[in-house]
């Protein structure tokens, strides 16, 4: 009928628990651009067709999207975040390829933004002399607690705490939890980790678990079930 869920969150104060409803992380798709232009020598560019020059140009106007199309109101990251093409100093190559991802909250944003990446890929394409290929794939949608089961889930958790629960920010990160709240209501949380000095973001080679937080998250999902679904008397 309803699904939970908990991540651990570095950053928030250990054994903590945050949770709001609406959008709480992003979604995430990602993007690759094949740029075909015309290789030669690099003491000779007025014979070649270069695409270096012409993804550096694609690279730099794809943030106008966030910075000048976007309603300031809204959120939207774009990162390039890879980039291959050449192999010697002297050599400009054929073709350069980059890719990276779209990370936004409303869907709106996130049909606009692919269509106007097209859009301004192959301008710039077409002034630079090049080709460009781009395909782009939709991963992860957002994020979305609905209200009444985070309601819930919030009055579990400070029963758990013996406190409330902290306001949970949204991220900009992903989270493929996002299905699973697409097909039923439920929330999803964070459970803090720690917040000292040497606290580390997750997906970092230097993060170290806080197994402190685990009789925490337990009693959590403990007790979303004996809330939920409380026994029958067995008298």
């Amino acid at each position: 009928d309803s699904i939970y869920g908990v991540h651990n969150m570095p950053g928030l104060p250990t054994g903590s628990i945050a949770l709001s409803p609406g959008p709480v992380m992003a979604a995430a798709d990602s993007f690759t651009v094949t740029v075909q232009g015309k290789g030669g020598h690099g003491a000779m560019p007025h014979l070649a067709v270069d695409p270096v020059v012409a993804v550096s140009a694609m690279v730099s106007s794809l943030q106008s999207l966030v910075s000048r199309e976007l309603d300031p109101t809204k959120t939207l990251v774009i990162s390039v975040t890879r980039i291959h093409g050449g192999d010697a100093f002297n050599v400009i190559p054929d073709t350069v390829e980059f890719g990276g991802t779209v990370r936004y909250f409303d869907d709106e944003v996130g049909a606009r933004t692919q269509e106007r990446m097209r859009a301004i890929i192959d301008g710039v394409a077409s002034a630079h002399g090049v080709t460009a290929e781009m395909k782009y794939d939709a991963g992860y949608p957002a994020t979305r607690n609905h209200e009444a089961e985070t309601e819930f889930a919030r009055g579990v958790a400070a029963e758990v705490l013996g406190g409330s629960a902290s306001e949970q920010w949204p991220t900009m990160g992903s989270e493929d939890f996002s299905f699973f709240l697409n097909v039923k209501p439920g929330a999803y949380a964070f459970v803090g980790n720690g917040d000292g000095q040497d606290c580390v973001t997750v997906h970092n080679p230097k993060y170290d678990f806080n197994d402190e937080i685990l009789p925490v998250g337990a009693s959590f999902f403990a007790r979303l079930v004996e809330t939920a679904l409380p026994r029958a008397d067995a008298a």
